[in-house]
């Protein structure tokens, strides 16, 4: 018997898909094809809180900073303790324990706080224990309102969803 990468059989067709998720070892990286499962390892080691990803970037929430993947590194931002991360229209966006919502480009922008505990970033939306919010176009002090529910565990940009411990809902205008 031939060593596990001689072993793992991939469908030409389909390629591969990286798929990364945060563990407590870490980040943990998985290669897929179809519905096999190719290489595996720990990616980096760290305490991870959230991660987020588009087909450019690669963004993790840890204890310590949010950190963005550079030619297989992980690379600290500057940010400062994270709670969670996101990426919208391949802009990272990253909030701390206080409510701060920020951008990263060069170096972080402040876009505004809500006056709650963010639990999670997808795309423009904020799942937080007061409720759901919607980043606006434009930086500065009034970008970020309420959408609406009373408190939400997580939110997905694509629906757009929003779950909350009574349910699933869909978010509407």
């Amino acid at each position: 018997m031939g060593d596990m990468a001689e072993d793992r059989v991939y469908d030409d067709d389909d390629g591969t898909t990286e798929v990364v998720i945060a563990a407590g070892v870490g980040i943990v990286s998985v290669s897929v094809s179809g519905d096999h499962i190719g290489r595996f390892g720990v990616a980096h080691r760290c305490s991870p809180r959230d991660v987020a990803a588009d087909d450019a970037v690669l963004a993790v929430a840890t204890d310590e900073d949010i950190l963005l993947r550079e030619e297989g590194e992980f690379v600290p931002t500057g940010f400062g303790q994270a709670v969670a991360v996101g990426v919208h229209e391949g802009t990272v966006i990253g909030a701390d324990d206080d409510g701060r919502i920020a951008r990263f480009g060069d170096a972080w922008t402040d876009v505004d706080a809500v006056g709650a505990s963010v639990r999670a970033i997808d795309g423009p939306l904020l799942a937080t224990d007061d409720g759901v919010y919607r980043i606006r176009d434009g930086e500065g002090s009034g970008t970020i309102r309420s959408t609406g529910l009373e408190t939400a565990n997580d939110v997905a940009a694509r629906g757009p969803f929003a779950a909350t411990d009574a349910g699933l809902y869909t978010l509407g205008n």
